[in-house]
């Protein structure tokens, strides 16, 4: 991860931790993203095809192979 992104990763991560603050991110990097993530989305064209805890969508296979190569 370049240094731009991960401050951003950074900030967004410290701004809920220390402020309580909820930050919607659409984000292309789906492992980075959803390493951080309470909640998680993942789209396909016209639906929502899976939802979950960040950690969920981490260890969903489906997810993994659709969006995570493997």
């Amino acid at each position: 991860m370049e240094g731009g992104e991960r401050l951003l990763f950074d900030n967004v991560r410290r701004l809920n931790e220390e402020l309580g603050l909820t930050a919607l991110m659409i984000e292309q990097n789906a492992r980075q993203g959803l390493g951080i993530s309470h909640r998680g989305y993942a789209l396909e064209p016209g639906e929502n095809s899976y939802q979950g805890t960040g950690q969920e969508l981490l260890d969903n296979d489906e997810v993994r192979r659709a969006f995570l190569g493997g």
